[in-house]
């Protein structure tokens, strides 16, 4: 089996996928979550416990005894609470 990844097309169409370098960064803390999965556009009832563990741009890695299938969209609540503010 061959398997190739396509980012583009050239001659008259010119058009590519931009490079995804995109850079995650590893959190010096875990941030707790309450999750539930995204089926279509609704939620699924079950809810999950799980912690994001490192963040980037455009996606995050969850940490969680669930197992989810690649690029799963998700519903989250961040299971943290709000620093005061010094005035």
């Amino acid at each position: 089996m061959t398997i190739c990844e396509i980012r583009g097309i050239g001659g008259k169409y010119n058009l590519f996928l931009p490079n995804d370098d995109e850079k995650i960064i590893v959190l010096n803390r875990e941030i707790p979550v309450k999750y539930t999965i995204l089926q279509e556009k609704y939620a699924v009832r079950t809810v999950f416990i799980g912690a994001l563990i490192s963040l980037s741009e455009k996606g995050a890695k969850l940490r969680s005894p669930h197992s989810l299938e690649l690029l799963s969209n998700l519903k989250l609540k961040l299971l943290i609470e709000a620093e005061p503010s010094i005035e």
